[in-house]
């Protein structure tokens, strides 16, 4: 028995007449595919929303109309499902409905009988596209008293009508989209903060509910779960119950797959598309940042998603939403993140941040922000200077103004050496082009060079064996010498780790972002090029490009100090450049590293818990937090 059902209401019925019937439909064991529309303003939705149960194979569609029936006419004309036609508001004695072929009538029009109607329809099961014999065919089972009129011969008057309602609607559902999406290309555009936080929120609940990539309705979920934002304002303004709407998208999320720990959560095609209509609105509307509000507002304009059908079944007028959004204040959405021009961003490029992380990390670097303004010139005039030139016929780019100074190298360097690629950035907001470069390097299988919050390191992808080789002969460490791994968010913890003993979230949450490394016990397959026994060090750094990068890459990478063994710690670009030279691709030029000393190594592994390597974090500190001894 097909359960399946489409229904259509006009946006003239009221809300609560509409989630009458949906409640009794739904509560027969009816799966409903709702949508609010007017067959004037919103066609095209109206026509995408009837080739979608068509592929879903619905068994019919309801339609709750005016007295004219113009919108149940409109579908019965363009879809061989069977088409019910209620009209809630024709409730007096004695009234006229019209005979409205090729309908079928309920009558009384009460959502108890509609649903007798339904069922009945559902245990026909689905019509066969193009089967005259099955199609708004009434069964026998049916109440006399529910039917008011039934399916007519098809005539030649009735396809001249379609073909005129064809024609007019069809040329205002192109006018529309064009006057929706397009417009004119203008300067590029970064992510709000705010944007960011919904993005990272999305991923986190589409990883709760073991979805592999994110839609529109993980984007809506993330929005009414995250109220400091313009978008919650913007539907609590319109008299949503954001709480009821939330569990109607967590209904209508597709069902959890197993568990795959290489899951990026790639935006899907949906999603794809939602970005870059929300561009073109944030452009329309003259924002120098995405924000939010351009996000809901793509959503209720991308016809056919299920954020957009879902909203339209809540009533959400967009004509009121736009108004809301252009009166309302944004919440400081319009300043940008940062003051220097981006590269477009593409969806599959998003930096994305742990909002705990995030939250975490401004505190920390607050302090910072006054002492570091006038570094930040000094670098944006030192950016100026130091031009990247792309060479597109070789793919080659190299720096024009930092030379290839070698200290404590007894070789003189011929012309044939190769020097690594140096792009220097803002410390505090470093450009999306230089993390992408990096991010792109480390996933080609170069090593990489960057700050931390203690020294500068140099990094592969952790999972890349032949890239983790490299990494071992360019430091000169043997190999039993274990390498650590640096990730941007504790939620890839437990993807990771055997386990993660207890008293150890206190200090999780105490000291990351910080310098303070944790070995944990690893599961046998994993990262075992890493270490010789059954651990792993995994450290989270305070850092915004270290952050930034490790946002970028979405997975592990294995770091280490950026010096040879034995030699000094390097704490800033031209001492990384003096050691390690021609052996590593790409420095990415921070400024001086933060601490100068390398983070404390505590393994966890069993009790008493033991201090590895002393560093900037005490073992008084330690104790302090977990409320058990630590021994050195």
């Amino acid at each position: 028995m097909q359960k399946r059902v489409g229904f259509v209401a006009h946006e003239a019925i009221d809300k609560d007449v509409r989630e009458r019937y949906l409640r009794e439909l739904r509560s027969r064991g009816l799966e409903v595919k709702p949508l609010v529309a007017n067959p004037f303003t919103r066609a095209h939705a109206l026509l995408d929303f009837i080739r979608l149960i068509e592929e879903q194979e619905c068994s019919i569609c309801v339609c709750l109309d005016e007295k004219n029936g113009i919108c149940a006419r409109m579908i019965a004309g363009h879809t061989h499902i069977p088409v019910l036609a209620v009209f809630p508001l024709n409730n007096e004695s004695g009234r006229s409905v019209p005979t409205l072929p090729p309908l079928t009538i309920a009558d009384p029009p009460t959502a108890e009988a509609v649903a007798t109607l339904v069922m009945g329809r559902c245990a026909m099961g689905s019509p066969r596209h193009g089967d005259a014999h099955t199609q708004n065919q009434v069964p026998s089972s049916y109440p006399k008293t529910c039917v008011h009129a039934t399916k007519s011969k098809f005539t030649e008057e009735d396809a001249r009508w379609i073909e005129n309602l064809s024609q007019q609607f069809r040329p205002k559902l192109v006018e529309s989209k064009r006057r929706s999406i397009s417009t004119p290309k203008s300067s590029t555009l970064d992510f709000s903060l705010e944007l960011r936080h919904i993005i990272s929120l999305a991923k986190t609940i589409a990883e709760k509910y073991k979805h592999q990539s994110i839609s529109p309705l993980h984007y809506l979920a993330a929005i009414i779960e995250f109220r400091e934002c313009a978008a919650h304002d913007a539907l609590l303004a319109a008299g949503l119950d954001t709480a009821l709407l939330f569990e109607q998208i967590v209904d209508n999320f597709p069902p959890g797959e197993a568990p795959d720990t290489t899951t990026i959560f790639a935006p899907n095609e949906d999603a794809t598309a939602l970005v870059g209509l929300a561009k073109q609105i944030a452009r329309k509307r003259q924002r120098k940042v995405l924000t939010t509000s351009d996000f809901l507002e793509g959503m209720i304009h991308q016809a056919g998603s299920q954020a957009e059908v879902l909203l339209a079944s809540f009533g959400v007028d967009k004509q009121k939403i736009d108004e809301l959004i252009v009166q309302q204040k944004l919440r400081g959405e319009e300043l940008p993140v940062s003051p220097a021009p981006r590269k477009t961003i593409l969806p599959d490029q998003i930096v994305e941040f742990d909002p705990a992380v995030v939250s975490a990390l401004e505190s920390r670097l607050l302090s910072q922000r006054l002492a570091e303004k006038d570094k930040s010139r000094a670098v944006e005039t030192a950016l100026q200077e130091e031009a990247i030139l792309i060479d597109n016929n070789e793919s080659e780019r190299k720096s024009i103004s930092l030379k290839n100074e070698r200290s404590n190298v007894n070789e003189p360097a011929t012309e044939k050496t190769r020097s690594p690629l140096i792009l220097r950035c803002d410390a505090l907001s470093p450009a999306l082009e230089v993390i992408e470069h990096a991010a792109d390097s480390l996933l080609e299988g170069k090593i990489v060079a960057f700050p931390t919050d203690t020294v500068y390191g140099i990094a592969v992808d952790a999972t890349n064996r032949d890239a983790l080789e490299k990494l071992y002969s360019v430091k000169g460490r043997e190999r039993t010498r274990a390498i650590a791994i640096l990730i941007h968010s504790t939620t890839l913890l437990k993807n990771i780790v055997r386990e993660i003993p207890e008293g150890v979230d206190s200090l999780i949450e105490e000291f990351w972002p910080g310098p303070l490394t944790l070995v944990f016990k690893r599961p046998s397959h994993s990262f075992s090029g890493l270490s010789q026994d059954d651990t792993i060090g995994i450290r989270i750094p305070n850092n915004y490009v270290a952050l930034s990068i490790l946002s970028m890459v979405c997975r592990p990478l294995a770091t280490t100090s950026a010096n040879i063994s034995g030699r000094p710690d390097a704490t800033n670009a031209q001492e990384v450049l003096a050691q390690l030279g021609s052996s590593i691709d790409l420095i990415v030029d921070g400024g001086p590293a933060g601490g100068g000393a390398p983070s404390t190594v505590l393994s966890v592994v069993e009790k008493p818990y033991r201090i590895l390597r002393q560093g900037p974090v005490t073992r008084e500190q330690l104790e302090k937090v977990i409320k058990v001894p630590i021994v050195d």
